[in-house]
């Protein structure tokens, strides 16, 4: 669904998607406190699923927080 969104568009040029402002009930901000590795989160598998379904590859990831809020991103390369 976030693929064809993307693509309908008409969005080419990605050279990173970043989820914003996780929600503190979310799994993933557990699991990233834990030091799970962002690409093994519950939002890290949804942003693999979606850079394959773009035929995007994955260059590296980050994560942090922004106004106290979590992110996680996938650089593409």
């Amino acid at each position: 669904m976030l693929a064809a969104a993307i693509k309908a568009k008409g969005i080419n040029n990605v050279l990173h998607i970043r989820f914003v402002n996780i929600l503190d009930t979310q799994p993933t901000i557990n699991q990233l406190c834990q030091g799970i590795e962002p690409s093994s989160t519950v939002l890290g598998v949804t942003l693999i699923s979606l850079t394959k379904e773009l035929g995007l590859r994955i260059k590296n990831w980050e994560h942090g927080t922004y106004r106290g809020k979590v992110w996680i991103q996938v650089n593409i390369g």
